[in-house]
């Protein structure tokens, strides 16, 4: 029984799937090729060595197409695999070993009764007269395994289409958010230049401010000098002296 991820990724070379380790299943092309082995009408001129996750999911979508379209019971979770993480993928591997494992066994087991009964059936029927040969099933076959083809292609194109139109929405969502993004951009620089418009304004007032400051601080100091310019003169009467400071204190009305 393989079990461990270095014995599985030998049995897969050894199969002639060349991976490298255990997390190259999420790409989908190896499981592609495996189960190619395993039934031989699976569509692998559809499959693509992938260089993205876009490329692994396609592969996937590819394999489930199939898996329905043939009533297979083999579940992978797609969206976990294209991760490529160690632990999903290695419990795919073991249920592909399994799978692989079942379906070997169950046609050699076929082919082991076929022989025994073809033996028996000899046995049994060597005095009897011999019949007219059945008509060969080969015609038959061909156009059954033409059909279970054709309806494949049918569903892979179903999913590329599919796919196509998701990818399409995608593209056209992207664009949308881009524009809105664009628009708040333009929005921001506009708020941007009505600020620094304001800041300006509020530099000039600043200035004014400072210059209203400065000539009150000279006049100021000149209502100073003044006052004791009359306090120390002797000479100025005391009536012209109340004059005066009336008229330097008068207040506006």
């Amino acid at each position: 029984m393989v079990n461990s991820r270095k014995e599985l990724v030998n049995w897969f070379n050894d199969l002639g799937i060349e991976i490298d380790r255990i997390e190259d299943l999420g790409k989908g092309n190896a499981i592609c090729e495996l189960i190619s082995q395993i039934h031989h009408t699976f569509p692998l001129n559809f499959i693509r060595k992938p260089s993205n996750e876009y490329e692994y999911l396609k592969n996937m979508k590819i394999i489930q197409a199939f898996l329905i379209a043939n009533k297979i019971e083999l579940y992978f979770p797609v969206e976990k695999l294209i991760k490529c993480k160690l632990q999903d993928n290695l419990e795919v591997a073991q249920k592909l070993y399994k799978y692989y494992v079942k379906m070997s066994y169950g046609k050699s087991k076929v082919t082991e009764e076929d022989k025994m009964s073809k033996s028996i059936s000899e046995c049994l029927i060597t005095n009897k007269p011999k019949e007219s040969p059945k008509k060969p099933l080969s015609s038959s076959f061909s156009l059954d395994r033409e059909a279970c083809r054709k309806e494949i292609i049918e569903n892979l194109t179903k999913e590329k289409n599919k796919m196509q139109d998701e990818e399409k929405k995608r593209i056209e969502d992207l664009e949308e958010e881009n524009k809105k993004l664009k628009e708040t951009i333009n929005e921001k620089d506009l708020e941007i230049c009505k600020f620094k418009a304001i800041m300006g304004e509020l530099g000039s007032v600043k200035e004014i401010l400072k210059a209203m400051e400065a000539n009150r601080d000279f006049y100021f100091k000149k209502l100073v000098e003044i006052e004791k310019y009359l306090e120390m003169n002797k000479e100025i009467c005391e009536d012209a002296k109340t004059e005066i400071f009336e008229i330097l204190y008068k207040k506006n009305e």
